[in-house]
């Protein structure tokens, strides 16, 4: 993470969630609100994947926690979900950019 202050809040080109009691999502120090349409599965996938940080988090994982694998095609579903993602997060505050990075087994 870049630079800290004293609050424990992000002020350089960082991304902060706090996700104990009312989500809270910072870039720069800022109040950012993700659009109403975010929920379910999409609200999930973003929330694991700041869980996992840097060093990102195996489809298989992201599957397991978000599918019921025996009833859906988790893989596709995966897939689609990650779209939608990519496409709210490029209409956001945020510069532009790749945040959900597809690497030979993570998702980072």
């Amino acid at each position: 993470m870049s630079e800290i202050n004293k609050n424990n809040l992000a002020v350089r080109n960082t991304l902060y969630a706090r996700t104990l009691g009312t989500l809270e999502i910072l870039y720069n120090g800022v109040p950012w609100e993700l659009p109403m349409s975010v929920k379910g599965k999409v609200m999930q996938l973003f929330l694991l994947l700041i869980w996992a940080g840097e060093n990102g988090i195996s489809r298989v994982k992201l599957q397991d926690f978000l599918y019921d694998r025996r009833s859906t095609d988790a893989a596709n579903a995966l897939r689609i979900t990650t779209t939608r993602l990519r496409k709210i997060l490029s209409q956001s505050v945020l510069p532009l950019g790749e945040y959900v990075v597809v690497e030979k087994i993570h998702i980072i």
